[in-house]
């Protein structure tokens, strides 16, 4: 298995490829293909530096922990300990990355270093029934996602799911029919509209 210690710029944009759905994203992780992980890096960042300050750790240290939890994560990946289930490779990678720097911030403060072994990152306890509240209410979120229009869907998905800034969607040109943050907010503001009605009309049903 390749070290990615040396993998430089996972904060940065990632490359031209583009994964268009979690499937790909995870046979990508699954050949270790370097646009994958940048990709999959790339998504995590935001949530990667919130967690770093939450646990008392300095916002230098998040690549760091990012990379020792892709490492962790790409090896379950290749050990068969993690298969593609129809939901985001990166609801359980951001489970690792709570726990890596959790442990960082409880050697730093002198206590217990918890190994990394299976037991630690089983998620066998509360963590995991939280990881699986989770991903059930992302696989609804899915369902009532692809009854939006393609539009909306993009809008959505960008936005709630892969974690980017309006500013970034636009400067990337991520939806090109927008060209202005002002533009998308009131097409987003539409799309979630049509979502809590449908959420709520389901809600309702059951």
């Amino acid at each position: 298995m390749k070290s990615w210690k040396n993998l430089f710029g996972l904060f940065d944009q990632p490359s031209a490829k583009i994964y268009k759905t979690e499937e790909l994203l995870f046979e990508g992780l699954k050949r270790q293909e370097t646009a994958a992980i940048q990709h999959l890096a790339w998504r995590a960042r935001h949530m990667t530096f919130q967690m770093t300050m939450n646990v008392g750790l300095r916002e230098d240290m998040a690549e760091d922990v990012l990379i020792e939890a892709l490492e962790i994560f790409l090896l379950k990946i290749q050990n068969g300990q993690y298969v593609f289930q129809g939901f985001s490779p990166l609801t359980y990678l951001l489970e690792i990355v709570r726990r890596v720097a959790g442990n960082l911030a409880r050697t730093k403060r002198g206590k217990t270093y918890a190994a990394f072994d299976e037991e630690f990152f089983a998620l066998p306890d509360e963590d995991f029934l939280k990881y699986e509240n989770r991903r059930e209410q992302a696989e609804q979120l899915e369902i009532w996602i692809q009854k939006l229009g393609e539009t909306c869907q993009k809008i959505v998905r960008l936005r709630y799911l892969e974690g980017f800034s309006d500013e970034e969607i636009i400067e990337q040109k991520m939806l090109p029919n927008f060209h202005s943050v002002d533009s998308l907010k009131t097409k987003r503001s539409g799309c979630l509209k049509k979502l809590r009605e449908l959420a709520r009309i389901e809600l309702i049903q059951h």
